[in-house]
């Protein structure tokens, strides 16, 4: 069963549907562009929450870099919110126990861009939160130098519980310091996939590849961002 957020319009509704329907009814290009309207969306949705979030660290994965976070970079452009990125590229991992047969998902880092400055807030976003090792991986990466006051985590899409897999390997402290948005949740899953979720692979349903592939993938935003800082 699929709960929306209270501020979620029809417009987003569409969206959110949209990402759902079969490859062959949404190709590629479709699917970006609702991933990057959501990003647009939640900064229009949230503005009060945002509005005071001072200097702001983006935090995104690559496949997510040139659609949902330039929606929500381009957002929050508009709303004149200083930001600096960072990109992670994350491989996936199932590790068992040596002395029981308990797997525990990783998300290694395998390359990262970070822009350097003084952040007051990290803004961290994700197309689909569910086990949360990537989202956590990459906080983990970047908190303890930066010591943000707010870490505020978005997602069009999450499964139910995923707040408390975010913040359950955190401290206290840095528990308190997590807010989370999202559009709708989730509670079904079928094998390791939410239903009806984002409707599969996301860097499948962007065209950039398997999973096996997404980390050949350098987003354009990255590109432009290191031109920039030249």
């Amino acid at each position: 069963m699929r709960n929306f957020a209270s501020l979620v319009t029809a417009e987003v509704r569409g969206d959110l549907d949209r990402l759902t329907r079969p490859a062959g009814e949404v190709g590629p290009l479709a699917y970006r562009e609702s991933m990057a309207r959501l990003g647009e969306g939640f900064v229009t949705a949230y503005a009060d929450q945002l509005r005071d979030v001072g200097r702001l660290l983006l935090v995104c994965t690559n496949e997510d870099a040139d659609f949902l976070a330039r929606g929500v970079l381009d957002g929050l452009k508009l709303a004149a919110i200083r930001t600096h990125v960072a990109c992670f590229w994350n491989d996936r991992e199932v590790v068992t126990g040596n002395r029981s047969a308990v797997t525990v998902d990783m998300a290694p880092i395998v390359r990262r861009y970070v822009e350097p400055g003084e952040v007051d807030a990290m803004l961290v976003v994700k197309s689909i939160i569910s086990s949360a090792c990537v989202v956590r991986t990459n906080i983990s990466e970047l908190i303890y130098d930066y010591q943000p006051s707010r870490v505020i985590v978005l997602a069009p899409v999450v499964f139910k519980g995923a707040e408390g897999r975010v913040a359950e390997e955190f401290a206290e402290d840095i528990q308190q310091r997590f807010e989370f948005i999202w559009f709708a949740e989730d509670d079904e899953k079928d094998g390791d996939n939410v239903r009806p979720g984002i409707g599969g692979q996301v860097y499948e349903r962007l065209g950039i590849g398997t999973r096996q592939e997404q980390n050949n993938y350098v987003p354009e935003l990255v590109k432009e961002r290191r031109l920039l800082a030249q």
